[in-house]
């Protein structure tokens, strides 16, 4: 049986935490935050941010690809972990 993958991000920002949280959250935020690389677009296309919730970002190139990262919220804690 494999383990299964774990991802944690640790990052300072010059911002208030509540910006940096809604930053990962919001729609509004996520084409200039989303971590698209330089011509790339972010698209939200599932987002339940609560505990047990889903999402799926697709990140489309200029040329029509499509790259998507899809997950689960394990613990939600506003502006603390997510």
């Amino acid at each position: 049986m494999s383990t299964p993958l774990k991802l944690v991000i640790t990052r300072t920002f010059n911002a208030p935490r509540e910006l940096v949280f809604d930053c990962w959250t919001q729609d509004k935020h996520l084409a200039r935050w989303g971590g698209a690389p330089e011509g790339m677009t972010a698209v939200m296309e599932t987002k339940q941010v609560r505990a047990g919730g889903s999402y799926r970002v697709h990140l489309d190139r200029e040329n029509g690809e499509r790259f998507s990262v899809a997950g689960k919220y394990l613990e939600v804690l506003r502006p603390e972990k997510l």
